[in-house]
């Protein structure tokens, strides 16, 4: 399961009060991502701060590379975030 290597990154992000706690969340996002194609992060890292990653796949559509930009929350909304 994919989810065990993430086993650390679960445990600080425990701390923080508007993340997922436990690696059975953390694997739900990991699907969630695999499904849509991008990830967001809507202020789980930092208050204020909304980030969007994606992978760049070359013509065999294997990941070569990726890329992410972050924005403060205000410009960069949910709405934005699904277009």
């Amino acid at each position: 399961m994919t989810v065990l290597k993430f086993g650390s990154i679960v445990q600080t992000m425990k701390q923080r009060s508007y993340s997922f706690a436990t690696t059975v969340q953390l694997d739900r996002v990991i699907r969630n991502v695999r499904r849509e194609g991008y990830s967001a992060d809507l202020e789980a890292l930092n208050e204020g701060i909304h980030y969007v990653g994606a992978p760049i796949r070359d013509v065999t559509k294997k990941v070569i590379a990726a890329i992410s930009i972050s924005a403060p929350a205000i410009r960069l909304t949910k709405q934005k975030v699904k277009k």
